[in-house]
């Protein structure tokens, strides 16, 4: 608008973009600069980005696990996905938004979702802790499974722990890096995210049956839990920490240098 247009730094900005020359590092952050003062709100509000604090910064350093699927992980999926797509055209649905909870609960944890579907319970809202997708692609209640679903349900022993992912999250547990700051803990404080409850409680009996001491904390943890289960892991009483975004809310984790994404949201804005 005009506020804009009228602006001092505007005309500055088009002068420097027009110059033609190859814009060096110093000139892209004053454009930067004077872009954020054509705000109306710049006068109002103040921003201190990352890039802008002077004084050494916590370097991230990301790994990417690959989990290959089993032929029988793999098949249920595929499965499922097809099973529940042809219910959702036959009822006049969107596959798109309606199968989004069912899928995303069997990406996080393929032995949480057969054992859902074995109890032919949808994932609703009681097993989800997720603040932004709560609402779409719920399949609540009581759910009928297909036949052909049924036949692959079959094939399924719970009881045999078939699950490539946790695999791989427990290999990686196990060799985890020593930490300085950490010398007086018996391992390495990790921090491990997940949307969905079931998954949690999942990865919560499996890791403490595979010997590792572990907390839980999600969305209906009452607040004094929360402090105390934190003091815990602060004074190294447990080394993992299974939690959810809206269960962490508002809680410092600035100790704890091992993050794990268990689930990756599928907005990709959020990663």
């Amino acid at each position: 608008g005009q506020f804009i247009t009228d602006h001092p730094d505007f005309d500055d900005v088009i002068s420097l973009l027009e110059s033609g020359k190859q814009l060096d590092p110093p000139t892209v952050a004053k454009i930067r600069r004077k872009l954020a003062n054509l705000s109306p709100l710049s006068s109002l509000l103040t921003r201190t980005r990352k890039v802008d604090v002077p004084g050494d910064k916590a370097v991230r350093e990301p790994r990417n696990i690959q989990v290959p699927w089993t032929p029988l992980e793999s098949e249920y999926y595929k499965t499922l996905q097809d099973t529940l797509t042809a219910e959702v055209l036959a009822k006049g649905g969107i596959p798109g938004f309606e199968l989004q909870m069912p899928l995303r609960q069997a990406a996080s944890c393929l032995p949480a979702s057969v054992a859902l579907m074995k109890d032919k319970r949808g994932v609703d809202d009681e097993l989800i802790d997720d603040y932004d997708d709560t609402n779409f692609g719920l399949m609540a209640g009581t759910i009928a499974v297909a036949p052909v679903l049924e036949k692959i349900l079959a094939k399924w022993d719970l009881s045999k722990e078939i699950d490539t992912k946790y695999d791989q999250l427990l290999h990686a547990l196990n060799h985890l890096p020593s930490s300085p700051e950490h010398k007086n803990r018996q391992e390495t404080p990790v921090l491990l995210f997940s949307f969905f409850r079931p998954t949690l409680e999942y990865l919560q009996r499996r890791l403490k049956h595979d010997g590792k001491r572990v907390g839980l904390m999600y969305g209906k943890t009452p607040m004094n839990d929360r402090k105390q289960i934190m003091k815990e892991f602060r004074e190294g009483k447990f080394d993992i920490l299974l939690v959810s975004e809206v269960g962490s809310e508002g809680l410092d984790f600035e100790f704890c240098n091992v993050l794990v994404n268990y689930d990756l949201p599928w907005n990709p804005m959020r990663v």
